[in-house]
C-alpha cells in the first residue's frame, strides 16, 4: 500500500481550533510521538543511559529500536472498526464497500493492536528474524498498552475488524517505519525485554500525550511524504519536551549542608557527615537512616540524594510521606532549597503530588488574600510557578517533575493495576526515592512498602529510608525486599547501633553506628496519669503557667470531649483533627504550623493548648513545652514526644517532662485492662499486649533516654522475647493482632503486581481513584457539607468569603469529610433533600456520585443536619469550623 493510502487513515479528529485540517492523518500522529521519544532521549542522556542499562542494548543502538517502538503504538487504529468512529472521515477510498455504521462502537485499538503484532509479526518486520518475534513482544505490548493498562485479546478475528485493507495498511506502515528510523540491532533477550517492558509503557504513555497535544502537534492535511514530515515532527517535539518541562534538569555538583540549609556553617549531625562522606558504589542502593526526630534525617537523605543525582544514578527526588499533612508540611519546606540540587541555570520542577494536591494550591492562594507571596514564602515564586502547566494539571504526571513531594499513596499506586501504574513506575524508577517514617504503617501498607522498594530496585532505582523508631525484625524485611529487587538475598544486619546508617548495594552490606552530638541527648522523665479526667487538671495548669500545651488523644471523639471540657473551664483550646472539612483542615494546619512551629512566637504561644490526634506526631516540624498523652504504642510515644522540647527556646525554665494517661501495668492484668480506662480507643490500638508492653517499658525506665535508650525501648516491645512478659490475659490479643497482620500482609501481596511478570495484563485495571492503597478494617463514607442558599444547595465551603475564586469543583471536595460507615451510612435522611440533591449530584464526576450529600442548617453557632448510622437509626450531627464534626450518642 502507498503512502498516500497510509494518510488518509485519521490518526486524530478532534481538532480545538476551527483553523487548520479537521483530522490529523495517523502516520503524521504516530510520527509525532515517536519524535517526542528519539528527542527527550538525544536531550536526556540520563533518561537514554537508563534505559540501556534496562534494556541490555547500547544508547546508540536502543534509540532506534524505541523510536520504532513509539511509530507503531498506534498501528491498531489501521483498523476499519476504528476508523469508523469518526464517520466523517472514514477512508472509503481504502475500505471500498464498508460503511462505518458496519462497525461496533466499542472497539480497543490498543488491545487490537498487541494482537495485531503476536499474529502479523514476521509479514510486518520482514529484516528481522522470526525467532526476533520472542524478544519484542513484550516491548511491543508495551507500546500498543499506552493507554493506561497492558493489552489483552480483542474478541473476534482480526480480518473482520481490520479488513484486508486494513491489515495491509499496518503492515505496510511498519515497512515505512522502519526505513525511517533504520533497523535496530542488536536486538534485546526476551528476559530484557520483561524487564523494560513496564519502563517502556509509562515512557510512551508520556510520549502519546505530548505528542497529541494540538498546542505544539497541530492538525495537518495529508500533503507531505512520511520521509520530509519526519525531521518537521522532530522539531516539534523539541519545543513541545521544553514547554513539558520533561527534561531532565541538570544536577549541581553534590551540595553542603550549608547550600540546604541557607545558612552558613552548620554543625551536621553524625548521620548528615556520614552522608555527606561515604562511599556511594554503582547501582541501585538502598539506604537507612535511623535517628531520633527532629535530627536532620531529611537534610541527609537530601544530601545522599544530592550525590547520586551527581554521579547519574538518579534524575531528581521523590519523597513520600504517611499523610497530606505530613507532605504539605515538607513541600513548603523543600521550595525553598530544592533548586540547590541543580546547575544554577537549570529550571528544575517541583509538585507536590497526593489526592488534594491541586486543592493544597488553590487553598493556598485563596489564604494570601492580598499579602504578596514573596511576603509569605520568601522571594522564589511557589512551586506551581515552577512546574510547567502540562505537569501540574494532573497528579499522574507528578512523578514526572524533577522533585516530588507527595503521599505514600501515590508512590503505591506505581505497583497497583491501577490506570496509568506504568507511567508512575517510569517517573518514579529514575528518582531517588526517599521514604519518611517507614515505621509509621499498618501491616497491610508495610507490606507494599516492601514490594515497593523492590520494585524501585528491579528497575534500577535506589531508596533512602528514614525513621527514628523501626524495628529490628522489620528493618531485616525492608533489607530483604531490595535484596530481592535487585536479585541478590543474603543480606543480614545485625547491628544494633543507634543512631545508625545502613549501605545495602548489590555487592555490599555497610552499617554504621554514628556518635551523635552531646547537646542533642537528653533525658525525659515519664508521668503516668491513671484516667483521662486527671489530664484535664495537667492541662488546665500547664497553659495557666503559660505554657504551650499538646494533649493527643488517640480517637476524635476523644479530642473532641477534651477539648469541650477545657474551653468549659475557660481554657481556650484549639483542636486539630481528621474529622473535618478539607477547607477547615488546612487551615487548622496552617495555624498550628504558624504557632508551634520553629518560628512560633514566644507571646502568641504562651498559654496555648492544641487538643489533636495522631495527625501531629509523624513528619510534622512544631514543638510544645507540655506534652500530655494517651497511651499507644512504643514507638508512637516516642514520635509524639520528639514534638516535647524539640526547638531551643530561651524563654524555657526547668525540664520537660511527658505525662501518659494509661492504666498501671500489673501483671495480673485482666482483659479489659486497657479499655477500662480508654474504650474508644480499645478499636483503634487492638494489640493490647503490646500496649501493656509499652506502659511496663515506660514505668521500668522511668524516662525516655535519647538516642542512648531509643533501640532498648522499641526492641523491649517488639522482639521476640519481649513477648514473654505478656500477662496470660492479653495473650489472646497478640494472637489476634498477629493472625491479623498475616492476613493484611497477604492481601496486600495479593493485589500488588509482580515486577518480574513485565507489563502484563492479569486481572482488572481499575482508574486510580478506585483502587486503595489502604486497607480499612472499617467501611468508610464521604460527606459532602452543603448549606442553603437561597434555597440553592451550595458547598459548606462557599461561606468562606474568599473560596470566590475557586471552581464549584474545588469547593465541593474542599467541604468534605471522612467517616465510618458505622457513624454514617450513604443513605440520605431528609425526604424533602432527596429530588434536590440527586439534582446537585447530576453535576459531580462519576467518582463523586457515591459520596452522601449532607444538609446543614444554621443553629447557633453552628450547623446542624441528621445522618443514619450503620444500623439504620437516625443520629444528630453538628459541624463547625473550630470543632468539626461531631455525632450526638446514639
Amino acid at each position: 500500500m502507498d503512502e498516500a493510502s497510509l494518510l488518509a487513515f485519521w490518526g486524530k479528529a478532534q481538532p480545538t481550533s476551527k483553523e487548520g485540517h479537521g483530522y490529523h492523518p495517523l502516520p503524521y500522529h504516530a510520527l509525532d510521538v515517536a519524535a517526542v521519544g528519539k528527542v527527550w532521549l538525544d536531550l536526556d542522556p540520563l533518561l537514554a543511559k537508563w534505559f540501556a542499562r534496562l534494556l541490555g542494548v547500547p544508547p546508540e543502538q536502543f534509540t532506534p529500536l524505541l523510536s520504532l517502538l513509539l511509530a507503531i503504538h498506534d498501528i491498531g487504529k489501521f483498523a476499519a472498526a476504528f476508523q469508523s468512529k469518526a464517520p466523517d472521515f472514514f477512508p472509503f477510498d481504502v475500505f471500498t464497500g464498508r460503511k462505518p455504521s458496519a462497525y461496533a462502537p466499542r472497539f480497543r485499538h490498543d488491545h487490537a493492536g498487541y494482537r495485531f503484532f503476536q499474529t502479523h509479526f514476521a509479514e510486518s518486520f520482514t529484516a528481522w528474524d522470526p525467532q526476533d518475534r520472542y524478544a519484542t513482544l513484550p516491548l511491543l505490548g508495551a507500546a500498543t498498552g499506552h493507554h493506561g493498562e497492558p493489552p489483552r485479546d480483542q474478541p473476534g478475528r482480526l480480518l473482520d475488524t481490520f479488513e484486508r485493507q486494513g491489515l495491509q495498511a499496518a503492515r505496510a506502515f511498519c515497512h515505512f517505519a522502519f526505513d525511517l528510523m533504520g533497523k535496530p540491532h542488536p536486538l534485546p533477550d526476551q528476559r530484557a525485554a520483561e524487564h523494560t517492558s513496564t519502563a517502556l509503557a509509562g515512557f510512551g504513555t508520556a510520549c502519546d500525550w505530548l505528542g497529541s497535544n494540538q498546542q505544539h502537534f497541530n492538525y495537518e492535511a495529508p500533503v507531505r511524504s512520511l520521509a520530509d514530515y519526519w525531521p518537521e515532527a522532530q522539531k516539534k517535539a523539541r519545543v513541545a519536551l521544553r514547554s513539558a518541562g520533561l527534561i531532565s534538569a541538570p544536577s549541581a555538583p553534590p551540595v553542603s549542608l550549608a547550600q540546604l540549609l541557607g545558612i552558613d556553617n552548620p554543625t551536621p549531625s553524625a548521620l548528615q557527615h556520614w552522608a555527606s562522606t561515604v562511599e556511594l558504589p554503582d547501582g541501585p542502593l538502598l539506604i537507612l537512616l535511623e535517628d531520633e526526630t527532629g535530627s536532620g534525617k531529611t537534610e541527609a537523605a537530601l544530601l545522599l540524594a544530592s550525590r547520586l543525582m551527581a554521579k547519574g544514578e538518579a534524575s531528581g527526588v521523590y519523597t513520600a510521606l504517611p499523610t497530606m499533612a505530613t507532605a504539605n508540611a515538607l513541600f513548603e519546606r523543600l521550595e525553598k532549597c530544592y533548586s540547590t540540587l541543580f546547575r544554577a541555570d537549570a529550571s528544575p520542577s517541583l509538585a507536590l503530588v497526593h489526592g488534594r494536591s491541586h486543592l493544597r494550591s488553590a487553598f493556598r492562594t485563596l489564604n494570601l488574600g492580598t499579602t504578596n507571596k514573596a511576603e509569605r514564602y520568601g522571594e522564589e515564586d511557589s512551586a506551581s510557578a515552577s512546574c510547567s502547566a502540562w505537569l501540574s494539571d494532573d497528579r499522574r504526571k507528578g512523578l514526572l517533575a524533577d522533585v516530588g513531594v507527595g503521599t505514600i499513596d501515590q508512590a503505591l499506586l506505581s505497583l497497583l493495576p491501577a490506570r496509568f501504574q506504568a507511567l508512575r513506575a517510569f517517573g518514579l524508577a529514575r528518582k531517588a526515592l526517599i521514604l519518611d517514617e517507614v515505621h509509621a504503617y499498618d501491616a497491610f501498607v508495610s507490606q507494599e512498602l516492601e514490594r515497593l522498594i523492590e520494585w524501585q530496585a528491579y528497575m534500577g532505582g535506589s531508596c533512602i529510608l528514614l525513621s527514628a523508631t523501626l524495628p529490628l525484625s522489620v528493618r531485616q524485611r525492608l533489607v530483604n525486599a531490595f535484596r530481592q529487587g535487585i536479585g541478590s538475598y543474603d543480606a543480614r544486619i545485625s547491628e544494633p547501633g543507634y543512631p545508625l546508617a545502613t549501605l545495602v548495594s548489590r555487592d555490599a552490606c555497610l552499617a554504621k553506628m554514628a556518635t551523635e552530638r552531646s547537646n542533642r541527648a537528653r533525658r525525659l522523665p515519664v508521668r503516668f496519669l491513671r484516667q483521662a479526667t486527671e489530664a484535664i487538671d495537667v492541662v488546665r495548669q500547664a497553659a495557666q503557667a503559660g505554657m504551650a500545651v499538646a494533649y493527643i488523644r488517640n480517637t476524635v471523639d476523644d479530642a473532641i470531649e477534651a477539648h469541650a471540657q477545657l474551653r468549659a473551664q475557660g481554657i481556650d483550646a484549639m483542636l486539630f483533627h481528621a474529622r473535618m472539612a478539607l477547607i477547615d483542615r488546612f487551615a487548622v494546619e496552617n495555624r498550628v504550623l504558624d504557632l508551634f512551629g520553629k518560628n512560633g512566637m514566644a507571646a502568641h504561644r504562651a498559654g496555648m493548648v492544641l487538643v489533636a490526634t495522631q495527625v501531629v506526631e509523624q513528619s510534622l516540624d512544631i514543638d510544645f513545652d507540655c506534652m500530655i498523652t494517651d497511651l499507644a504504642p512504643i514507638d508512637l510515644i516516642v514520635q509524639r514526644a520528639g514534638r516535647l522540647w524539640r526547638h531551643d527556646r530561651p524563654e524555657r525554665k526547668g525540664f520537660p517532662e511527658l505525662y501518659v494517661v494509661s492504666p498501671e501495668p500489673v501483671f495480673d492484668a485482666s482483659k479489659d485492662w486497657f479499655s477500662s480506662v480508654l474504650p474508644r480507643a480499645q478499636w483503634v490500638y487492638q494489640d493490647h499486649a503490646r500496649l501493656w508492653l509499652t506502659a511496663e517499658t515506660l514505668q521500668r525506665y522511668g524516662a525516655i533516654d535519647t538516642p542512648a535508650d531509643t533501640r532498648s525501648l522499641i526492641e523491649s516491645v517488639y522482639s521476640l522475647e519481649a513477648e514473654d512478659r505478656i500477662p496470660e490475659a492479653l495473650l489472646s490479643s497478640r494472637m489476634a493482632a498477629d493472625g491479623k497482620s498475616s492476613a493484611h500482609r497477604g492481601a496486600a501481596n495479593r493485589q500488588v503486581l509482580d515486577p518480574q511478570s513485565g507489563y502484563s495484563a492479569g486481572g482488572p485495571w481499575d482508574d486510580d481513584g478506585m483502587v486503595s492503597t489502604r486497607l480499612q478494617d472499617q467501611p468508610r463514607t464521604t460527606l459532602r457539607l452543603a448549606t442553603l442558599r437561597e434555597r440553592e444547595v451550595v458547598p459548606y465551603a462557599s461561606m468562606t468569603p474568599s473560596s470566590r475564586h475557586l471552581s464549584e469543583t474545588e469547593r465541593w471536595v474542599l467541604s468534605e469529610v471522612q467517616v465510618g460507615a458505622h457513624h454514617a451510612s450513604s443513605e440520605i435522611v431528609s425526604s424533602d433533600l432527596v429530588e434536590r440533591a440527586a439534582l446537585t449530584k447530576e453535576a459531580w464526576g462519576r467518582f463523586d456520585r457515591s459520596k452522601l450529600l449532607l444538609l446543614l442548617k444554621s443553629e447557633g453557632a453552628s450547623l446542624a443536619g441528621v445522618v443514619r448510622d450503620g444500623k439504620g437509626n437516625e443520629r444528630l450531627v453538628s459541624y463547625s469550623s473550630t470543632f468539626g464534626l461531631a455525632f450526638s450518642k446514639g
